[in-house]
């Protein structure tokens, strides 16, 4: 049954999540569903909610499969489409932040393979050039059309041999980001949940 309406369902977690405190939301059960609802990525569903939540709350546990879920996504729906760029731009600061806490104040990778990590760092690292480089030109660019034009962009510690334009700005990449404990939050009740579907996102809230 969900395998035949996984957007349909993904939809309607998109608007909820929108109508509902953050906070009152289970991370790690929100972003095991995200994973299997979003795979393969809609083509005509703007996940900003999604992405935002997710950017918030992050779930150590699950990092690797909603990082890969959310890149995906966001390579195949197109980055001038998404309608919050703030969001886009958080969960790309975390995934190039090797530094960064969970909703539980653990490592954001700690149950990510070494490989995977460096992998995610750098398509990451690459979509956040071609965030900046979409504000610059007001054009759409997907993972790999981007990824010919921006080896000067990445760190020293990535190579990449290809050509870049004439006119690209030489300041895409954003600062690093100071590595912080997300603040603690004090476990509220579950919500009640309006529909069925919703009951999949039920779990205990962060607690450190």
């Amino acid at each position: 049954m969900v395998e035949d309406r996984r957007h349909e369902i993904l939809r309607e977690i998109n608007e909820f999540v929108q109508e509902v405190g953050q906070s009152r939301l289970g991370p790690l059960s929100l972003s095991s569903v995200f994973s299997v609802l979003a795979s393969p990525p809609p083509t005509d569903i703007d996940l900003s909610p999604l992405i935002d939540y997710l950017s918030r709350y992050p779930h150590g546990r699950t990092w690797k499969e909603t990082s890969d879920t959310i890149i995906a996504y966001i390579n195949s729906f197109g980055l001038s489409q998404i309608c919050s760029s703030v969001a886009v731009r958080r969960f790309l600061h975390l995934c190039v932040d090797p530094e960064y806490r969970d909703a539980h104040g653990n490592d954001l990778w700690w149950s990510t393979p070494d490989e995977d990590e460096m992998r995610i760092r750098r398509e990451a690292e690459i979509l956040s050039a071609s965030t900046s480089y979409l504000s610059f030109h007001s054009s759409s660019l997907t993972l790999q059309q981007f990824s010919t034009a921006v080896p000067l962009l990445l760190p020293s510690r990535i190579t990449v041999h290809c050509r870049i334009p004439a006119n690209l700005p030489m300041n895409l990449l954003h600062p690093p980001i100071t590595p912080r404990h997300l603040p603690n939050r004090a476990q509220p009740d579950h919500l009640p949940c309006p529909s069925p579907l919703i009951h999949l996102l039920r779990s205990a809230t962060p607690t450190e």
